[in-house]
């Protein structure tokens, strides 16, 4: 996954994000979180 912007130059951040997209019920809740499930 390529990540733009700023925060994708910052490791904690990309490695934080593909932890809680690597679990499945993490990364429902933060997609529930950013509203991005009802827009599928």
């Amino acid at each position: 996954m390529a990540l733009k912007g700023p925060l994708g130059n910052i490791p904690a951040f990309r490695s934080r994000l593909q932890d809680l997209l690597g679990n499945e019920d993490m990364r429902e809740q933060l997609l529930k979180e950013l509203d991005i499930l009802n827009q599928k």
